[in-house]
């Protein structure tokens, strides 16, 4: 189908830059030529991004038009006063909590969280709009896709809607804005929380669609109607991980392996008694076991887990990995643990690889609450374990001993399909289809 009918998104990552937050509507444009729309997006030239992964490259649609603006951050100011806190600002990635020591960085924290509202990336709101006002009207573009974070995205799509009332706006919420729980860990005031709730409901209230990752997003941002709430989950690329076999066996060693963030909020102290436990009682069988920990850990959690007499010899930390050198990880993995942030909302947090793991019919450890909404989609594959954080290392020990006896069974192809980037851009393109009606 030759893609006629343009829409504008609007997104901060973009290839080359790496991570977790590129996935979403990186794959979405990949696919949304296939049923009928041309992707615009609309990028920064001059991104401040830590993490780079050019292998993403190869996914950009050569029917998708990108458009690269220069940005200003204030990261560039922090970078030269303290380029190690730059980098930690800038991915919000590891615990500032560690950060006491120096009154420089202790500043920093305290401008980046009271200064700069909503996020770095302010400062390219202004010229964003003035730029695309003409660009919408010169390219016939009826439909705007803002995603956040960084939240600023969604004031882009705000303003450019108070300009043009006719354009439909779709707001993409990743994350949630005034309770996202890194905020916890900020010395945010009152006056400060207050500018971001009232930004987030300018926002929520004005798009004509409040688009999110997890059916429960809409109970972490401020009231709107719910009428114009949709829920498409992030899922997996069947190109990215192709031919993995859930029960292809050939050595008696086994692998663990957690793919991404591994912080403070993700650390589940009871499942680590519980695999020591596991090693004393199977001293044969974890011989062959080792946990393999790509991406970016907090240095505090590595030194323990690199350092402990019992597990320190199994646990491996590579640092990151390119999406194209993943699928040698997927392949040789038994068993994937799945952290999900043990914080206030951790609810709505999906995070995107659970749809890779599913896609690959192998087994899977996630801990979380069982309300999430992850513990919700596990339900329906009976080759995943759910526990909390609170739950006993002698029921870590039960269920690590039950994984790595047990071989996976093979989950329905309708249940892992409906997850595959293609069905989900399907469907993104019929809520396209029905507001470019209204």
């Amino acid at each position: 189908m030759k893609a006629n009918r343009k829409v504008l998104i609007v997104t901060y990552y973009w290839p080359p830059s790496g991570g977790a937050g590129v996935q979403r509507w990186l794959k979405f444009s990949k696919y949304l030529p296939k049923f009928g729309w041309k992707p615009v997006v609309y990028t920064p030239e001059n991104p401040y991004f830590f993490l780079k992964d050019k292998s993403l490259l190869k996914d950009v649609n050569s029917e998708v038009e990108v458009i690269k603006r220069k940005i200003w951050e204030p990261y560039q100011l922090a970078a030269f006063l303290s380029r190690e806190k730059s980098k930690k600002l800038n991915t919000s990635n590891l615990d500032h909590k560690t950060d006491k020591k120096s009154l420089l960085k202790q500043f920093i924290t305290y401008i980046r969280a009271n200064w700069i509202i909503p996020d770095p990336r302010k400062y390219w709101i202004g010229p964003s709009v003035k730029f695309l006002k003409s660009l919408v009207d010169k390219n016939n573009i009826n439909i705007i896709v803002t995603t956040g974070p960084p939240h600023s995205m969604h004031l882009i799509g705000y303003n450019l809607k108070k300009l043009r009332p006719g354009l439909k706006w779709i707001a993409d919420f990743r994350d949630p804005w005034s309770k996202l729980d890194f905020y916890d860990s900020l010395p945010i005031t009152r006056k400060t929380m207050e500018s971001h709730k009232r930004l987030e409901k300018l926002v929520v209230d004005t798009a004509d669609v409040v688009l999110a990752t997890s059916p429960s997003m809409h109970q972490q941002l401020e009231p709107f109607d719910l009428q114009k709430f949709y829920c498409i989950t992030n899922g997996y690329d069947p190109e990215d991980f192709p031919q993995i076999t859930a029960n292809k066996k050939t050595t008696n060693k086994i692998k663990i392996v957690h793919t991404g963030l591994l912080n403070s909020d993700r650390n589940p102290s009871n499942l680590w008694e519980g695999l020591k436990a596991w090693i004393n009682e199977n001293p044969e069988q974890s011989e062959g076991l080792s946990i393999v920990c790509p991406g970016n850990v907090d240095m505090e959690i590595e030194n323990s887990l690199s350092s402990d007499p019992h597990l320190g010899n199994h646990f491996h930390f590579p640092g990151y990995i390119e999406r194209s050198d993943l699928q040698l990880v997927y392949h040789d993995t038994d068993i994937f643990l799945l952290l999900v942030n043990n914080t206030h909302n951790s609810r709505v947090n999906i995070p995107g690889k659970l749809f890779e793991y599913i896609a690959t019919g192998k087994r899977i450890l996630a801990i979380c609450n069982e309300k999430d909404d992850v513990a919700k989609i596990l339900k329906n594959f009976s080759n995943a374990k759910v526990l909390s954080y609170d739950d006993s290392p002698k029921k870590y020990l039960d269920t690590l001993t039950k994984l790595t006896n047990e071989k996976a069974m093979e989950s329905a192809p309708s249940q892992v399909k409906r997850y595959s980037r293609i069905q989900l851009t399907k469907d993104l393109a019929s809520l396209l289809n029905k507001l470019e009606t209204i």
